[in-house]
């Protein structure tokens, strides 16, 4: 119950301070089948399209303000996690997937303002910042990181073009950080 009141409040300033759009939740206090206490997490509806699917589509036209916002929407996650990471504070382990969001709108009528919003919101495990005795690829922070880079690559793919701002904060976080990076990873930021 404790670790989903600190998750709450690490969703609540993913909106606030991140500026990432979060369906709204609210979050049920129950208990299961052997009567431990659970937490269940009611999600709004968002009308619209899943994210990993839009990002696949063949068939899908984007406007250049879809593809500004899919672009933004990478760039806030890739400020996040180096951030989190910078000034070591615990951060939501489970939000870089491409098919944890949705694009759309609350409302089926207005598809005009369109957001990228995190809809599989579940349980959030937190986790803190831990430097030197984890391996980079270890499920930690840096583990989000090449998960995003992934989903972002299939995103720049669709879209057509190169997001140069979130591609450049990577660059400067690798390099400050001094890991060796898998291949696919290095070329993709130009570090090899």
């Amino acid at each position: 119950i404790e670790m989903e009141r600190e998750a709450r409040l690490l969703l609540e300033e993913l909106e606030e301070r991140y500026d990432i759009p979060v369906a709204g939740t609210q979050r049920i206090i129950g208990h299961g089948k052997l009567r431990e206490e659970v937490v269940y997490s009611v999600v709004k509806k968002v009308h619209g399209q899943n994210f990993e699917s839009l990002i696949e589509s063949d068939e899908v036209e984007l406007t250049e303000a879809i593809k500004d916002k899919i672009e933004r929407h990478f760039l806030l996650l890739v400020r996040y996690l180096i951030d989190k990471y910078k000034n070591k504070k615990k951060y939501l382990n489970d939000i870089v997937k491409n098919n944890q969001y949705v694009m759309g709108t609350y409302s089926p009528n207005n598809q005009d303002e369109q957001e990228i919003y995190l809809v599989d919101i579940g349980s959030q495990e937190t986790k803190e910042v831990v430097n030197g005795d984890v391996e980079l690829f270890n499920e930690g922070l840096e583990y989000n990181l090449m998960v995003l880079v992934r989903g972002m690559i299939k995103a720049e793919k669709m879209v057509g073009k190169q997001f140069n701002e979130p591609r450049q904060l990577l660059k400067d976080f690798f390099l400050s950080i001094s890991k060796e990076l898998p291949e696919s990873i290095a070329g993709y930021l130009n570090l090899n």
